[in-house]
């Protein structure tokens, strides 16, 4: 019985050192990105261009919208252990929370990536 609670409170540290990395990563991104937004206003096709077709600036973008969804799936994942009581009912809330997060992860990077390798 000790074991189980030794494991669980070692998995939510684990989880909570999760939400604070990808929380420190998304920061520069994000203020990044609103300087990106900021110049969009200027000139919408010049920005559009530069930041999908820039190999850098492609790569912080889509960094910045895995680690959201990430860090987004990670917190959702939180509240239902806190708040649903039902295991049954939990354990099918985090998994169907987990699926949708990987599949939109992946289908977000396809579809960028996809764009990417036509457009350069």
């Amino acid at each position: 019985m000790s074991k189980n609670k030794i494991r669980s409170s070692a998995n939510g540290t684990c989880h909570w050192w999760m939400q604070r990395k990808t929380a420190i990563i998304m920061i520069p991104l994000v203020i990044w990105f609103a300087v990106v937004i900021n110049s969009f206003l200027f000139d919408p096709e010049l920005v559009m261009n530069t930041l999908l077709y820039s190999p850098l600036r492609f790569f912080c973008f889509l960094i910045l919208i895995n680690i959201s969804i990430f860090h987004g799936m990670l917190g959702m994942k939180e509240i239902c252990e806190d708040y649903i009581h039902n295991n049954a009912y939990k354990f099918i809330t985090i998994f169907l929370i987990t699926c949708l997060s990987w599949v939109t992860m992946l289908a977000v990077s396809l579809v960028l990536l996809f764009n990417f390798v036509i457009n350069v």
